[in-house]
């Protein structure tokens, strides 16, 4: 039963296991230039390369990266000033404010101030682009942003907020998702999936605004938006920067069609045009973008303003003979053949010029393929190919380009867990499935380049473990793991690199508990502890051990060590396991430290509500409703909610 109803109150719980020693401190720590502290039990140098020895076995770091840092062979004190603060720690989720946004996250002050920059710059642009009107936008100003650095942390958010882009679109796209819009909840999700490959431009952030502004758009003036121009337009302004006249092409979009119209399967503006919203090809947002890069460029624009008041005159349905006919007026064309045959060659011009083949038709691929030594310029117009159809999941052609932007002598390590990734992605393969070997060969080649990766220590491995037929074979897959913990980066995934860790510990040594096995990974990498008592909370789940996880968490409660997130997860296990008692006053605690914290109310009126309280459980309905009704409005649909529940 536990298991069914924790809902809400375990996200993001945090356990502090009993300590059991079974490595040295790691006392010696190595500096990098890019402020990680590497630490570790002992440090030997030589001429070339500097060697971090901890428990998980060598971390070797080439001596050229060390270059202009303090000697890495002297221990530094824990409280010096000199040492970052710990930099795998997630940040506190907070709140930032801007004039156009509120973003609450648990991002870095920069990387938050990074998308407050950019996000309002894009707005005020848009609104030009879009003709609002700015008193009219001001006033349902500030649009919310819920942004998350662990991509475990947005997916359970998505699957509780919007479960029906799997319904509607498959689990493979699903799974691919890293932002969405909730027109209900006029709330921005995102994963900061951009930081997490180190860019610094918010792609999906760009994408997903643009369909709060679509809506917006559509709310102020009536215009309907088709599915070509809502994708359409997300694509288009994704690439767009501060300073610039127009978004730069987006490569994956160009590429997919040019291929199309290469092979003979151009799409008609109008078949693009009858593509309704129940229905999901995947190719409207290709197709929409060029449709929309020809409308904002063609003829300097001219066809733009009018498009928008077509717009207004759009039906739900496939466009009707007399809609299509004023469509192809209000861009200035007569036969829609003429529209086609403009509009294709406008994307055609696109192409680079020279010899390099570029498209996805089979001539095109097989043009790539051919050749045995690009040149380095080709070589890195690959590699921009390939990791954008990569991440739009078009993933043979990707493999076509990243093959032979590797043969050009682009050579990477993200270039080979990208390759590695289309590779296993192409036979319908999920992260926590066996992926061929041609792919875990890559993932081998990528720590080998760049020992300092967390994600490629991560896909590799996971690979390994789940390989794994040997306790000696699990322990591989651990070190290669923990090291791993050891060079994590703030924008890595601690959460899910932790989970396997502590999955592998439990696989290579049988004999351990999971408490045992994760009090020798805090001891092993300290820096990682946070991510680890996290995972240890998902590992116990999984197994479904309720009442371990109950009865640790209880005596955290008791001794007066647990923190907020841990008590809220304590006190929907005491809901779970029909101590409502409990519960109940748990939760009462909670939201007297965090009147803010009202995702706890619904929790406290049904525990009230289940242990007989019926008129406590009424007054805290009442109190629960006034405390939302000055809350932001992104809550509504939590009131409606509450307002649901049912007291006997």
């Amino acid at each position: 039963m536990i298991g069914r109803v924790l809902g809400w109150a375990l996200c993001g719980a945090l356990f502090a296991a009993t300590f059991v020693p079974a490595v040295a401190a790691p006392e010696a720590r190595l500096r990098l230039p890019d402020g990680r502290v590497l630490r570790g039990l002992e440090i030997r140098r030589s001429k070339s390369e500097v060697v971090l020895e901890t428990a998980f076995g060598d971390l070797s770091v080439a001596a050229d990266r060390l270059l202009g840092t303090p000697a890495p062979d002297s221990p530094t004190a824990p409280d010096s000033p000199t040492v970052p603060a710990d930099p795998v720690r997630p940040d506190e989720p907070r709140e930032t404010k801007s004039r156009w946004w509120v973003i609450e996250s648990d991002l870095g002050a920069r990387r938050a101030e990074t998308y407050h920059a950019h996000l309002d710059a894009f707005v005020d642009w848009m609104i030009g682009v879009y003709h609002l009107d700015r008193e009219r936008l001001e006033r349902t100003a500030p649009f919310r942003m819920e942004a998350f650095r662990a991509r475990d942390d947005f997916k359970r958010v998505q699957d509780a907020v919007a479960p029906g882009i799997a319904a509607a679109k498959g689990k493979g796209f699903a799974e691919g998702v890293a932002g969405f819009y909730d027109p209900g909840r006029g709330v921005v999700y995102l994963w900061d999936v951009d930081g997490t490959r180190g860019e610094s431009h918010p792609t999906t952030a760009l994408h997903e605004t643009t369909h709060l502004l679509n809506h917006h758009l559509s709310r102020a003036t009536g215009i309907r938006f088709p599915v070509w121009f809502e994708e359409g337009t997300a694509v288009y302004f994704q690439t767009w920067t501060p300073g610039v006249e127009e978004p730069e092409p987006h490569l994956a979009a160009l590429v997919s069609v040019v291929g199309w119209l290469e092979s003979g399967t151009a799409l008609t503006n109008r078949a693009l045009r009858s593509v309704p919203y129940a229905d999901f090809h995947s190719d409207e947002y290709a197709w929409g973008w060029s449709l929309v890069h020809f409308l904002r460029r063609h003829e300097k624009g001219k066809l733009w303003a009018p498009l928008l008041d077509h717009l207004r005159t759009v039906g739900d349905g496939a466009p009707t003979d007399s809609e299509h006919r004023r469509f192809l007026k209000s861009v200035g064309y007569r036969e829609g053949e003429a529209l086609d045959r403009d509009w294709h060659a406008h994307v055609l011009a696109l192409k680079p010029e020279g010899r390099t083949p570029l498209g996805t038709s089979p001539e095109s691929l097989a043009a790539v393929a051919a050749l045995e030594a690009p040149t380095p310029e080709q070589a890195a117009l690959f590699a921009r190919l390939g990791r954008s159809f990569a991440s739009s999941g078009i993933h043979r052609p990707a493999i076509t380009y990243l093959r032979a932007a590797l043969r050009g002598g682009e050579d990477g390590a993200d270039l080979h867990v990208v390759l590695a990734t289309a590779l296993a992605s192409a036979e319908g393969l999920a992260l926590d499935e066996v992926w061929p070997q041609d792919a875990f060969r890559h993932l081998e080649r990528a720590v080998d380049l760049d020992p300092l990766s967390a994600p490629a220590r991560l896909a590799c491995g996971r690979q390994m473990l789940l390989c794994a037929r040997t306790p000696e074979e699990a322990g591989n897959a651990r070190d290669v793991l923990g090291l791993g913990l050891i060079v994590l980066r703030p924008v890595d995934d601690a959460k899910t690199l932790a989970r396997w860790t502590l999955r592998a510990t439990v696989e290579a040594e049988p004999d351990l508990s999971p408490e045992q096995a994760l009090a020798r990974l805090e001891d092993a990498a300290p820096g990682a502890a946070a991510a680890l008592r996290s995972a240890w909370i998902y590992f116990l789940q999984e197994r479904e051990e309720w009442e371990i996880l109950l009865e640790a968490l209880a005596a955290r409660e008791a001794a007066g060590r647990a923190g907020f997130e841990e008590r809220a997860t304590l006190a929907g296990l005491y809901r779970a396991s029909d101590r409502n008692e409990e519960a109940a006053t748990l939760y009462r605690a909670l939201l007297a430290e965090r009147p803010d914290a009202y995702f706890l109310w619904p929790h406290l009126v049904r525990s009230l509500a289940a242990d007989g309280r019926a008129e406590e459980a009424r007054t805290a309905k009442a109190e629960a409703l006034e405390a939302l009704r000055v809350a932001p409005p992104s809550l509504a649909p939590l009131a409606r909610a509450i307002e649901r529940i049912r007291i006997r």
